[in-house]
């Protein structure tokens, strides 16, 4: 056997060697690892899912308001106000702009729509309730791809969304309730709210 032949030999049986070492290398650390990485997925899917949502809250139950669960939901409500204005139209429309808080205050600005006199007042809002703003105004901005709807007809009042977060606010507004559906829900269960409430007049804002 020549030296040139057993050299080959070596050679062939160290790179086997080295094959066979990787392939044992791989049959014991890729299943750990895929493990691994199995179980940090699993972890962080349970996390999420037990993170708390605002939905979680309303599942929840009622809760009173500002009472004990304040403390966990206030953190998850994203909108510090939420706002509707509504101006005049060619009648007697309602005009005015209510404004809700989370931290539960609420106040209410409205115009005699024959002369333009003022009058002001303040309110409160339950903790419920603003959640289920806070989630309208979530599947509103979802679906507004503009930030102004116009009916093609006159004299009708024009409804103007507000959610101010810090130095952010998003504002929708709809001239004759043509707007995406979820828009005009929101403008309904703001108004819903504006007229349900318990005013007390005060002297101005």
């Amino acid at each position: 056997m020549t030296t040139r032949t057993k050299s080959f030999r070596w050679s062939f049986v160290t790179l086997a060697a080295l094959v066979l070492s990787a392939v044992a290398a791989c049959v014991i650390w890729v299943p750990v690892f895929l493990h691994d990485r199995s179980v940090a997925a699993e972890e962080k899917a349970a996390e999420v899912v037990s993170r708390p949502t605002l939905q979680t809250f309303v599942e929840g139950g009622d809760f009173s308001y500002l009472g004990e669960k304040a403390k966990d939901v206030l953190p998850l409500l994203q909108y510090d106000s939420i706002s509707l204005e509504r101006t005049p139209c060619f009648g007697p429309c309602p005009v005015y702009v209510v404004t809700f808080f989370k931290d539960g205050r609420a106040t209410l600005e409205t115009s005699n729509w024959q002369d333009g006199s003022k009058k002001y007042y303040e309110g409160k809002i339950w903790m419920g309730s603003y959640v289920r703003l806070t989630q309208m105004v979530d599947l509103a901005r979802s679906v507004a791809h503009q930030s102004e709807y116009m009916g093609q007809w006159t004299d009708d009042y024009t409804a103007i969304v507000r959610a101010s977060s810090g130095d952010e606010t998003w504002t929708v507004s709809d001239y004759g309730r043509v707007a995406p559906v979820e828009i005009w829900a929101l403008e309904v269960l703001l108004h819903s709210f504006q007229e349900s409430s318990e005013w007390v007049p005060t002297s101005g804002p």
